[in-house]
């Protein structure tokens, strides 16, 4: 068996999305909170429709659905783990159970998605989220659990850095360039303004 390093090169803590925890509360809302509306409603006309219940439940239970299988780009069990990068694999937690799923270096591949929200042919959201594949394993990382869609930008070059077997930026260097590229939009947006 290889050597296996025990102290990683990088590490980013990574958080499930605060959006993602109001879902589920607002699921069971409507799932609670519309049958028992419809239920006070009928008690006072005295008149029962059972299928109405359900029909009313359905948004919720939906919604809860959607919470409890779909979205694991965008959560973390237990609410926040550790992502490690070694020189020879990647340990991410997983989304719905404890533990990590371990992807090698060398059989790791990346790609990108960017999701638009429209609402009536207006941009009202806009995500950009990170595909890692190795064999038979794949997890997705959005830019919510990791601070920000630069955060991620430099979480996959670091990934990059680490495959091609280049020296990994300085954090400090990261920083300051980062402090720099602010700097850069926000005079960008005031030029914007004076044309």
């Amino acid at each position: 068996m290889p050597y296996r390093q025990t102290e990683p090169v990088r590490t980013w803590t990574l958080r499930t999305s605060k959006q993602w925890s109001v879902l589920g509360v607002a699921g069971a809302a409507l799932g609670v909170g519309g049958p028992l509306w419809l239920a006070l409603e009928t008690w006072h006309f005295r008149v029962g429709i059972p299928i109405g219940y359900v029909l009313v439940a359905l948004p919720g239970l939906a919604i809860i659905a959607v919470w409890k299988f779909g979205g694991d780009g965008y959560r973390v069990h237990g609410g926040h783990g550790p992502m490690r990068l070694y020189p020879d694999r990647l340990e991410i937690p997983r989304a719905r159970k404890t533990g990590c799923d371990v992807m090698a270096l060398n059989d790791l591949a990346m790609g990108w998605t960017r999701y638009r929200v429209r609402f009536n042919f207006v941009a009202v959201n806009e995500v950009l989220v990170l595909e890692l594949r190795a064999g038979a394993l794949c997890r997705t990382i959005s830019e919510r659990i990791v601070g920000g869609e630069r955060e991620l930008e430099r979480i996959a070059d670091d990934i990059g850095r680490m495959q091609r077997g280049e020296p990994l930026r300085d954090l400090q260097d990261r920083n300051a360039s980062s402090e720099r590229d602010d700097l850069d939009a926000r005079l960008d947006a005031e030029l914007a303004k004076l044309d």
